[in-house]
């Protein structure tokens, strides 16, 4: 397999580590261990610094700045070593037996994709390329949430990078308004083969890292307004990328095709993600 794999993994947490690194090396594997970043080490002033709530309902916890920070780490290593792209990893994900040869086919199509994410699954989808192997790259009606499994490519890197992280949000939840990073093409691996397993290595490090859980009645509300906003946005984008009436039959789970009504092809790029992606590569060059 072309592709170098990061495993994220505190320093602290060797067990978690090594559950990935067997995993890894059952299928004969190199990987790299990119020591993630600490949120114990986090003081007052810098919690100050990136604490903020625009953009979410709530300020980020220590732990979900810690994940944001230790994913930006392998971004930079993307682009240090002049890589083309890299499978970047959790400590607490479980790997299908086929691991190995769905990264090959992933790389095989890689010109279809900026961030793949290798796990997660909805109702709706829309395929954008099938491989000879059985594996799809597909388009959610809403992405995925979770980060413990992905390929990112350099342009993906680049861009990620330059958002200027962490912003507002955890990263995951970043990555769901994905219309605010159109020069990123996130797509996911379909059927997947990542699962997370944090509840098997003692719950997720990010949780354990937390905030204390707030009930009050602003906070509620909040997250209502919240969610509501994002749910009108990604319907509007998918209006844009597939027609009204495929939208709405991906958000109802009814569409699980080839492609959409509104194209004579399966889906690879929309529009706006193609122009974006032109003034991107302009702007770097």
């Amino acid at each position: 397999m072309g592709y170098p794999i990061f495993i994220i993994s505190l320093d602290r947490c060797a067990n978690r580590f090594d559950f990935v690194a067997s995993q890894l090396n059952q299928q004969d594997l190199d990987f790299e261990r990119v020591s993630a970043v600490d949120a114990r080490d986090f003081d007052k002033a810098f919690m100050r610094k990136y604490r903020r709530r625009s953009g979410y309902y709530q300020s980020l916890s220590p732990g979900e700045i810690a994940c944001h920070l230790s994913h930006g780490k392998c971004w930079q290593l993307i682009l240090e070593r002049g890589l083309s792209a890299a499978v970047v990893l959790e400590d607490d994900v479980r790997l299908d037996p086929n691991f190995s040869a769905a990264i090959q086919s992933a790389e095989n199509l890689s010109k279809n994709w900026d961030y793949l994410k290798l796990h997660g699954s909805r109702r709706g989808w829309v395929e954008t390329v099938r491989a000879d192997n059985g594996f799809s790259i597909v388009k959610f009606s809403r992405v995925p949430g979770y980060t413990f499994a992905q390929v990112v490519n350099r342009d993906a890197a680049e861009a990620l990078l330059a958002m200027n992280l962490p912003k507002a949000r955890p990263i995951d939840v970043d990555l769901k308004w994905h219309w605010e990073i159109p020069v990123v093409r996130i797509r996911n691996l379909y059927p997947e083969i990542a699962f997370d397993e944090s509840d098997n290595l003692g719950g997720s490090v990010i949780a354990q890292q937390g905030r204390k859980e707030r009930g009050d009645f602003r906070l509620r509300v909040s997250k209502v307004a919240y969610n509501l906003n994002f749910a009108w946005r990604n319907l509007v984008q998918n209006i844009k990328d597939f027609g009204l009436i495929d939208a709405i039959k991906l958000e109802r789970g009814e569409l699980r095709a080839g492609r959409s009504s509104r194209s004579s092809g399966p889906l690879v790029m929309s529009s706006k993600e193609e122009v974006s992606m032109r003034q991107f590569r302009t702007l770097r060059s």
